[in-house]
């Protein structure tokens, strides 16, 4: 994040003079550090689930039972519901 507002420096500077208020600014750096983050997140949860049945069946014996956990498929549905438009 801090290289991130040191390259936009400048812009938060036009912004500034511009009338931006201090809110705005700071808005807009804490929505590009959320964005940042979330997509890290979700890349890691893609990628954790896909190594998790990668490992599982490349493995005699292991199987993916954190996912059959009834808590587990509670969270995917409301979460899934949650998202649907």
């Amino acid at each position: 994040m801090s290289y991130t507002v040191r390259q936009r420096t400048h812009e938060i500077g036009i912004r500034m003079a511009l009338g931006a208020e201090r809110l705005d600014v700071l808005k807009l750096i804490v929505r590009q550090g959320m964005i940042l983050a979330l997509t890290g997140v979700v890349a890691g949860l893609i990628a954790a689930f896909v190594l998790t049945h990668v490992m599982s069946s490349a493995l005699y014996g292991v199987g993916v039972g954190l996912l059959n956990h009834p808590f587990a498929k509670q969270f995917t549905r409301r979460c899934c519901r949650n998202t649907a438009p």
